[in-house]
């Protein structure tokens, strides 16, 4: 019997992981359900295009899935039994009410996204039949994550395809002038991308880093009580606003158009919008989804610690990643994956401080950013594994009981040889 396929869907962005392997799962014609939720109408309150519901989550072949509501954890159990779902895709279990409970017999996928599954706890990997990670390096990133975790349970559970949302790129590089096209970009004038940060996410981005001023920074010091920060506010140089005021006129030096690429959740300054060549911000389609679109016709890609660095080394774009880590969050989950290579590698990226990057622009050119081909291959192999536009297949023909993918291999480390590394 063909499986029956849902995918949790909480917010409609999870579609930027979620559509390549529904495509994928649609070409054989396989049931797809879309189990969304908690309570869709109303999630979401500040960003309602997030809310996963019909209208805001567009994508090749939407109209062949079914459209599951619920509005509590508790009708879900019923609902995937009631439809016979034997397979379950999941993007994240950082806690137990994160997922749903399922009925017995329905098995539970993760999908990687980005740096997102390193969010998947070592506690709640027993309850999870899958982890379809990019390459063998991702699986050993997570175990310097999680280095408590049994390197047996990795090799059973984790299985490296690719990454499917580069399935669209043949398709993009196709469609190159088409692309410029539809998001109003000059054909002949040279793209400089930056990727905004979301300022929100700590106090030292909203109110140090993202703040205008050092009197919105005392501001909030005084609103959170975060008086030890304040001889830190007032010695910040350069703040966000400086960057984007260094990199908009370094793109007019260099004659080329500066595109801002928001998000929907993004809540950005004024001074970000109004030094915007071209501010672009989501919309209700998400495959392929705009940034994707964005990178590969992009002469430059500037990002904030990132994970769209994957992105652009695979679209053959040169990123500039500023490193604001040891100033924002030295100790979190994520300084691993930095340090991993993924970000300092001269072949398809650089990762200076942000401290330095109005001098870094002055010392170069737009015509110096150039990946090299053969660093960018060993890059792809690494991080990215199989770039042949069939991620998203191997995954669905794993469901299906199909051979393992050939690419993928035993996570064959030991713990000893694993903490010896790390030394």
């Amino acid at each position: 019997m063909p499986p029956n396929i849902a995918f949790l869907v909480s917010r409609s962005a999870e579609l930027k992981a979620y559509a390549p392997v529904i495509v994928s799962a649609l070409k054989q014609n396989l049931p797809v359900y879309l189990l969304c939720g908690p309570d869709p109408e109303n999630s979401w309150p500040r960003t309602p295009l997030y809310r996963p519901v019909p209208d805001n989550m567009l994508f090749p072949g939407r109209e062949r899935t079914v459209y599951l509501p619920y509005r509590t954890n508790q009708e879900t159990t019923c609902l995937l039994a009631a439809n016979g779902i034997t397979d379950l895709f999941i993007l994240r279990y950082r806690r137990k009410s994160q997922v749903p409970p399922r009925p017995p017999g329905c098995h539970l996928h993760a999908l990687q996204f980005m740096a997102d599954y390193l969010y998947i706890l070592p506690e709640h990997l027993p309850k999870v039949d899958t982890v379809f990670v990019y390459s063998p390096k991702m699986a050993d990133i997570y175990h310097a994550v999680h280095p408590d975790v049994n390197p047996a349970t990795l090799t059973r559970k984790m299985v490296a395809v690719g990454n499917p949302v580069l399935d669209a790129l043949p398709d993009i590089k196709r469609r190159r002038a088409a692309i410029k096209k539809k998001y109003r970009l000059p054909n002949n004038q040279r793209v400089v991308l930056l990727l905004s940060l979301n300022i929100g996410n700590t106090f030292w981005q909203e109110f140090i880093f993202g703040s205008p001023n050092i009197w919105r920074s005392l501001l909030g010091a005084a609103y959170y009580r975060q008086f030890h920060r304040v001889f830190a506010i007032l010695r910040q140089k350069p703040r966000q606003k400086d960057i984007i005021a260094n990199l908009k006129n370094w793109c007019r030096s260099q004659n080329a158009a500066l595109v801002i690429k928001s998000r929907a959740k993004h809540d950005e300054p004024q001074y970000v919008r109004a030094a915007a060549d071209h501010f672009i911000t989501d919309s209700t389609t998400w495959y392929p989804y705009p940034a994707l679109e964005l990178i590969s016709i992009s002469d430059l890609v500037i990002i904030f610690n990132s994970t769209s660095v994957l992105e652009a080394a695979a679209c053959g774009t040169y990123a500039v990643s500023l490193d604001i880590s040891q100033d924002d969050a030295p100790d979190s989950k994520g300084t691993t994956f930095f340090q991993s290579g993924i970000f300092d590698n001269p072949a398809v990226s650089l990762w200076p401080n942000y401290r330095d990057f109005p001098a870094f622009l002055k010392q170069h050119n737009l015509s110096d950013f150039s990946v090299d081909p053969a660093g960018q291959q060993d890059y792809l192999k690494t991080f990215l594994g199989p770039t042949d536009g069939h991620a998203a297949d191997r995954i669905i023909n794993h469901v299906c009981a199909s051979p393992q993918p050939p690419y993928s291999r035993p996570y064959s480390k030991t713990r000893e040889q694993l903490q010896s590394a790390r030394q």
